[in-house]
């Protein structure tokens, strides 16, 4: 009898505990974000696909409203060295005045030399790069936005879309869509 009660006690155990192994809450894996770089910019003729996007945030400030948040996306063959780019192609910088602070609201941004430059615009300090790029030094060419220049920001949860229009005063065009995650 005694030897039937321990198979059975230890029966009884082993059922247990798979049933509490079957009652264990699933892990859900972390959520993979989407790719930064997802999209293409065209500029004067030539397609460059997005490598990266990131924003950074100043905050407010007197000689603007709202918050300003720099946005910078760069092309393929540019790498993010956390303080500066290094690398050949294009990088492309908004002096952006946002009304959310660490957000690009939703909406049109339009060039402004308005003092103090209003949200949902950039500034005059906003340019296009094309060339090379090391160590903060550069040895390309410099391009400075023409007024009619814009951009349309939506956003999706945290996946932005940003689809370009921008002229520089020399008349190059820059046109061209960035999807994905702005850090």
């Amino acid at each position: 009898n005694i030897m039937k009660f321990i198979k059975l006690f230890s029966f009884a155990i082993l059922a247990f505990s798979l049933s509490l192994q079957s009652c264990k809450k699933e892990e859900t894996p972390p959520r993979t974000p989407p790719d930064t770089g997802l999209g293409s910019l065209m500029f004067d003729g030539t397609n460059y696909k997005i490598g990266g996007a990131f924003g950074e945030d100043y905050g407010q400030g007197s000689w603007h409203d709202g918050y300003n948040i720099d946005l910078t996306l760069y092309s393929d063959g540019i790498v993010d060295q956390g303080d500066s780019l290094t690398g050949n192609g294009l990088a492309v910088y908004f002096e952006t005045l946002t009304p959310t602070d660490m957000i690009f609201e939703p909406g049109t941004y339009s060039y402004s030399t308005a003092s103090p430059s209003p949200v949902f615009t950039f500034t005059d300090f906003s340019l296009i790069y094309v060339g090379d790029v090391n160590n903060g030094g550069t040895s390309g060419s410099a391009f400075d936005l023409d007024p009619s220049s814009k951009f349309t920001v939506t956003k999706n949860g945290d996946v932005y879309t940003i689809v370009f229009d921008v002229s520089a005063t020399s008349g190059e065009t820059l046109t061209g869509t960035f999807t994905g995650m702005i850090p």
